[in-house]
């Protein structure tokens, strides 16, 4: 697949544009996964925002699209009818030198609410995933953008070392395009939290336009984080 070269749709929050936005982000994301089930009709993208919400626990409700340029992030998936119950979908992102961060620049940490169940992970190890890391240009400030996970060592060193590095090191020479995928089933690992809210693996795709290549899937549960940092590539 070339590299998805597109702009944002843009247009002031709460309106019809974001619809189309939102549309746009989860056709994105079936394209990058042709071989995955993203389907609207299963509830994928059925965050149910309300353009009157002003509740900022009501993460269903408040869920609207990025306005970041080349950054699409689709509408969070209700899981349960709660104002809070939703969880990330997935997330394409067109990245390139300038989207890049580092040192100090890199690291923007959520900004808004923790995700979904974020309070299953103990206290002194866990994390909001980023799907598309802060080094790559990710956002902050959208639970879109987030799994719960453990901070070490699955945040970092793993995800840092396998994927978030070899993307901004491609992303100096190469347009990339990013595509993450959460999968949402019960890991094979006894002690890893449960739940519709948890992500168990996160599939990983890049595409640079200079010939840069990742297709992987990432387990999160520690059991599977001590055997090549949890990363399965082909």
């Amino acid at each position: 697949m070339d590299p998805i070269q597109v702009a944002a749709p843009q247009g002031d929050r709460h309106t019809p544009e974001q619809i189309e936005a939102d549309k746009y982000s989860l056709e994105l994301l079936k394209q990058f996964f042709p071989g995955e089930n993203i389907d609207t009709e299963l509830g994928y993208g059925g965050s149910s925002a309300n353009i009157q919400s002003r509740s900022t626990s009501a993460a269903c409700e408040r869920d609207y699209p990025s306005q970041d340029v080349g950054y699409f992030y689709a509408p969070m998936t209700r899981f349960v009818p709660g104002s809070n119950d939703c969880r990330a979908t997935g997330a394409v992102a067109v990245i390139n030198n300038s989207d890049r961060r580092e040192g100090r620049n890199a690291r923007v940490n959520p900004s808004w609410n923790d995700p979904a169940g974020i309070d299953q992970f103990p206290a002194d190890n866990r994390a909001a995933l980023h799907l598309i890391a802060s080094a790559n240009g990710g956002a902050g400030n959208m639970l879109r953008n987030f799994v719960s996970g453990y901070q070490d060592p699955v945040n970092y060193p793993n995800m840092f070392w396998a994927l978030e590095k070899p993307v901004n090191t491609a992303a100096k020479t190469q347009t990339v395009t990013v595509g993450v995928l959460p999968i949402y089933t019960r890991s094979a690992d006894p002690n890893f939290p449960s739940g519709p809210a948890i992500a168990s693996s996160l599939r990983f795709k890049a595409e640079g336009s200079k010939g840069f290549s990742l297709n992987c899937t990432v387990s999160l549960d520690l059991q599977s984080a001590a055997i090549n940092r949890g990363v399965t590539c082909t």
